[in-house]
């Protein structure tokens, strides 16, 4: 296990999308902790150790600037970002990336 995955406390998870039939790998990505810019550091290297797959991440900050730098990031790279919720001072995104 890489330093990163420990980190990130990653979690493998597949499942299938009913209709589109596109398998999609979902992971938990857990920057807390991490102050800008290591959040999209990891994300952005994340992504490139999984080229050309479907995915699925829920990713979770604690820097505030992750609110503005995730999704900015995500339509850089051609992610979806949706924010989920801010909870406790935490920052709870879904990403996903066909």
């Amino acid at each position: 296990m890489t330093l990163f995955q420990l980190v990130c406390h990653l979690k493998f998870i597949i499942f299938v999308l009913m209709g589109d039939r596109v398998l999609y790998k979902n992971y938990e990505l857990d920057m807390t902790g991490l102050a800008c810019p290591m959040p999209i550091v990891k994300l952005k290297k994340f992504l490139a150790e999984h080229p050309g797959e479907s995915l699925e991440i829920d990713f979770k900050a604690s820097d505030k600037g992750a609110m503005k730098d995730v999704p900015a990031f995500c339509r850089q790279q051609g992610l979806d970002c949706l924010f989920k919720k801010e909870d406790q001072g935490f920052l709870y995104f879904k990403l996903t990336k066909s």
